[in-house]
C-alpha cells in the first residue's frame, strides 16, 4: 500500500472542503466557534466543519495537533493514541482507541490512521488522516474496528493579525452504521449534538460530543 499517496491525497480532499463554499448550513454557533453541516458525497451521513479563531501561529498550533503525544491531553473522546509506524517526518499511522459513549451503550472501537501533516503556501498548515489497512495491526476480538473517511484540520492565518483559522471534518464509520461526529477546537468547552445514522434501519439517535 503506497501510503505517501494516500496522505498526499487526503490533504488535497480537505483542502477542497475547505475551499469548498457551497451548500454548508449553520448548524450552531458560540462566542468562539461557528459549526456548519452538508450532506456528504461518499457516505450516508453528513460532514461537519468547526471554524474559529486561536491566537497563536500556525507552526505551534499545527505541532499541538499533529504530535501524537498531545492528542489524549485536548481529545476526550479518546483514552489511546499512539503512533505505530512513522513513514517520513510529517507522516504516520496511529492505533486509537476510542472511549465508551451513550453511558456505555456504544462500546470503546479502535482506529488505524494514516496522519499527515502538509505545509502549503502562504504559511497554511493541514493535518489530515484517513483510516487504513496496517497488516502489523489486525481486527481484534476486544473491539470493533472502525473506519474513518478523510477527516482533518486546516491552520491559516487571518488577513489582519496573527490568529488562526482552523477546520475539522469528520465522517466515521462504526461498523453498521456511520457516524457524523463534530470535534471541536481544543479548549473549546462547547457541547455538541449530532445524528447517528444507522442505514439498515430508519432510526437516528442523538449522542452528545464534548471535549
Amino acid at each position: 500500500m503506497d501510503y505517501k499517496a494516500i496522505a498526499q491525497e487526503t490533504a488535497q480532499e480537505i483542502l477542497r472542503y475547505n475551499q469548498d463554499t457551497s451548500g454548508w448550513k449553520v448548524v450552531k454557533t458560540s462566542k468562539k466557534i461557528t459549526v456548519s453541516s452538508k450532506a456528504s458525497k461518499k457516505f450516508h451521513g453528513n460532514l461537519y466543519r468547526v471554524e474559529g479563531i486561536i491566537p497563536e501561529s500556525t507552526s505551534k498550533l499545527s505541532e499541538f495537533l499533529y504530535k501524537p503525544e498531545n492528542r489524549v491531553t485536548w481529545d476526550k473522546s479518546l483514552k489511546v493514541y499512539n503512533m505505530v509506524h512513522r513513514i517520513d517526518s510529517d507522516t504516520f499511522i496511529c492505533h486509537t482507541i476510542t472511549q465508551s459513549f451513550a453511558m456505555g451503550s456504544i462500546s470503546p472501537r479502535d482506529f488505524i490512521d494514516l496522519v499527515h501533516l502538509k505545509h502549503c503556501e502562504g504559511n497554511m498548515d493541514v493535518i489530515s488522516s484517513n483510516s487504513v489497512d496496517f497488516p502489523a495491526y489486525p481486527p481484534s476480538s476486544k473491539y470493533i474496528r472502525g473506519y474513518n473517511h478523510a477527516c482533518g484540520y486546516v491552520c491559516s492565518p487571518l488577513q489582519d493579525g496573527p490568529l488562526k483559522d482552523i477546520y475539522r471534518m469528520r465522517g466515521t464509520i462504526w461498523k453498521g452504521w456511520e457516524k457524523s461526529e463534530i470535534s471541536h477546537c481544543p479548549q473549546e468547552p462547547s457541547t455538541f449534538e449530532t445524528s447517528d445514522v444507522y442505514p439498515d434501519r430508519n432510526e437516528r439517535k442523538t449522542v452528545p460530543i464534548s471535549n
